[in-house]
């Protein structure tokens, strides 16, 4: 069972000096705010509370102090403290004065409380930092207890922003934790500045050091939006340099990065010119980047590395021309053929190779990449392969000067290399002086496995050694597969590759992928829609079979009788077409339920009187005494003179007239069984007509 308790109001006070600092001392914040959540022995909070407690802290130098309002050890609890500062403001969480009473020897509690049982005694404290390009996830969750074995005495966040989130229960028997969780509490924040300055002399660099390099926070990961940092590098020399060359740059469109001189005058900004920074050199002693979230964020960030010197001149400085190409085609060359403006320059290409991010491409969850040629001419040229899209991944190979074809596949797997990850991507830079630019030649290509003995999509081929790749990428001179299974029974004629990312050739530089084929090959999303319209296809006719079933069973039990009483055969009839049926000397048109029914208007009286007796077992049933007896009547005695407008008697006169003449039930049963003449079929003759000339 779940329920809150609220604080004090002195706690709550405390907040709001928070939120609106003033200079003086240190202020303090309870850990759970306003309100916070207790848990009872049955059950407890695994995940995080959708209600934070959030303290500001607007300006550079403030601090406070986060204590924990919780003095009932019979009860479980679970809050956080969210801590919000300025875009150009780190959090620093000292830890060195509450650990001091520690020793140890001092037994150390469990590390998580995910870990343990209701009834056993937990406590965790962590530091979470939220993702910049996912809200639903964080960048990183430090514990204390891993700041403590690594005895380390400071946190430090990489954003203006932190939470901070406590979870204990059943601590009431554990004395050892109690003491400890006191000795933890208050914690002491302070807001420092992110900005980073470098200062140095001139002396050897080493590659791997990382001090000689500044990059984005978080890199690789996605940096903060809301970041605004300064970068200031100053040379100890006066009379010294600063130099500067970017090995990364991915920033979002809306974020920004600018270099400037030692006067301030701008070197570059990535707002009139997005591009990879060129390589600069200040006029002066000091150097400084800035770099501004805006609101975007991107994977990677950036990184460059500096140098300290005391020479005016830079012979081995990169030129600013562009030669920089990301492909994410399903599979080409890169060359520097044609790119003659090059030649006789000191370049800095980077190349990444990396997987198109749509539905289709990524099924294609692995890269190959093989160097088939690498005999370019020229001064101190080195070409490097790194894992990842970044310039920070573990290297793959490393080549300096020309190599021959027998040195170089010595140095490759035989098969190619081959990255298969979340990512995939391939990190290839050249740099050196550039005397010819024929002599390069890489080929990669997206692919997955399939042990099959066919590839699911209808336009993929599957090389020998159970890769699929696309189908364009066939009899086109490169080996995509790695095993040369995609260049077998050609007919010597080669098709154009799915992507020939020519440096100078075909394609411009950071021009998307050309595809010279409709792409209709759409594989795993073909295979989708397909099943769908299969299902919807199954479905439509199962229900159309149900209801035509249904329909003919409702007609049959409908359907119009084809025989009458007798025997006989009734008219044929249709469902569109009327039946007639005859009752009597009545007929009746019966049309189908869709139109509507017809029937013959009902007989006068003179025809009623001339019906034939209806027999009846009901003795005491009226019998109409003009149909009984008697001869017919003698048409001939009528007068044939008379006149058309003679009175005719009304319908009361005659029925008065019938009464009075009415014989007995005896008489009449005599007369119908003498006076009936018979046919020659058996059955009875139309009684004569009894007239009364009166």
């Amino acid at each position: 069972m779940r329920y809150r308790i609220p604080i004090a109001m002195a706690r709550l006070v405390a907040v709001l000096q928070v939120v609106s600092p003033t200079k003086g001392p240190t202020r303090a914040v309870p850990v759970c705010g306003a309100e916070f959540e207790l848990i009872d022995n049955n059950s407890h909070i695994r995940s995080q509370s959708s209600r934070d407690h959030i303290a500001a802290l607007p300006s550079i130098g403030d601090s406070l102090a986060v204590s924990l309002p919780y003095n009932k050890s019979s009860e479980s609890l679970r809050c956080s403290l969210l801590i919000q500062s300025c875009p150009s403001c780190l959090i620093s969480i000292d830890l060195a004065s509450n650990l001091t009473t520690l020793t140890k020897n001092q037994p150390v509690p469990p590390p998580a409380c995910l870990d343990s049982h209701i009834d056993d005694a937990c406590f965790a404290l962590n530091f979470i930092e939220d993702s910049a390009d996912s809200p639903s996830s964080f960048y990183r969750s430090i514990a204390i207890w891993s700041i403590i074995n690594n005895d380390e005495t400071k946190f430090l966040s990489s954003g203006s922003s932190i939470r901070i989130v406590v979870e204990l229960w059943s601590i009431e028997n554990d004395k050892s934790l109690q003491k400890f969780i006191k000795s933890v509490f208050p914690l002491r924040i302070n807001i420092v500045d992110n900005g980073e300055k470098r200062e140095g002399m001139k002396k050897v660099m080493n590659l791997t050091t990382t001090n000689d390099y500044i990059q984005s926070p978080r890199f690789p990961s996605a940096y903060p939006r809301d970041i605004e940092k300064k970068y200031t590098l100053s040379n100890a020399d006066p009379s010294g340099f600063v130099r500067i060359s970017f090995d990364d740059f991915h920033i979002d469109s809306q974020s920004e990065l600018e270099v400037l001189d030692s006067d301030g005058s701008s070197l570059f900004t990535s707002i009139s010119d997005f591009r990879r920074p060129p390589a600069m050199k200040s006029r002066g002693r000091e150097m400084t980047v800035n770099m501004r979230g805006n609101g975007g964020t991107k994977e990677i960030g950036f990184r460059a590395k500096f140098d300290f010197v005391n020479d005016t001149q830079w012979p081995e400085m990169p030129s600013d021309e562009l030669c920089d190409l990301t492909v994410d085609g399903y599979g080409g060359e890169i060359t520097l053929n044609g790119k003659t403006e090059l030649i006789d320059k000191n370049i800095d290409c980077i190349f990444v190779i990396q997987r198109r991010n749509s539905i289709v491409g990524r099924s294609y969850d692995r890269i190959f990449m093989r160097i088939e040629d690498f005999r370019l001419r020229g001064d101190n040229l080195r070409l490097e392969v790194r894992e990842g899209a970044y310039s920070t991944g573990d290297s793959l190979i490393s080549l300096f000067d020309a190599q021959q074809t027998d040195e170089l596949l010595a140095k490759q797997p035989k098969n190619g290399f081959t990255v298969s990850s979340d990512e995939p991507a391939f990190y290839i830079r050249l740099r050196g002086h550039l005397k010819s630019t024929a002599g390069l030649h890489i080929a990669y290509t997206l692919f997955y496995r399939w042990a099959g003995p066919i590839c699911p999509g209808s336009a993929e081929f599957r090389c020998a050694n159970q890769r699929c790749i696309k189908a364009s990428l066939r009899c086109d001179g490169i080996d995509n597969c790695g095993d040369k299974s995609d260049e077998v029974e050609c007919d010597g004629s080669t098709s154009i590759s799915d992507l020939s990312a020519m440096i100078g050739g075909l394609p411009a530089v950071n021009q998307p992928h050309l595809d010279f084929r409709p792409e209709s090959d759409i594989s795993a999303l073909l295979a989708l829609v397909l099943g769908i319209c299969g299902v919807v296809v199954l479905l439509l006719v199962t229900v159309t079979v149900v209801l035509k079933v249904y329909d003919r069973r409702r007609q049959r039990g409908r359907r119009v009788p084809t025989v009458d009483a007798s025997g006989a055969s009734l008219p044929h009839h249709n469902e569109v077409s009327p039946s007639i049926q005859t009752v009597g000397e009545r007929r009746f048109y019966v049309l189908p339920e869709t139109q509507i029914s017809v029937i013959e208007a009902p007989p006068c009286y003179d025809d009623a009187l001339k019906h034939p007796t209806v027999p009846t077992g009901n003795s005491a049933s009226y019998t109409n005494g003009a149909f009984v007896g008697g001869p017919p009547p003698d048409i001939s005695s009528v007068d044939s003179t008379a006149r058309v407008d003679t009175p005719v008697p009304s319908f009361d006169e005659n029925l008065e007239e019938i009464k009075d003449h009415r014989p007995s039930q005896s008489s009449l049963n005599g007369a119908n069984e003498e006076d009936r003449p018979s046919s020659s079929t058996g059955s009875p003759s139309r009684p004569p007509r009894k007239i009364d000339n009166e």
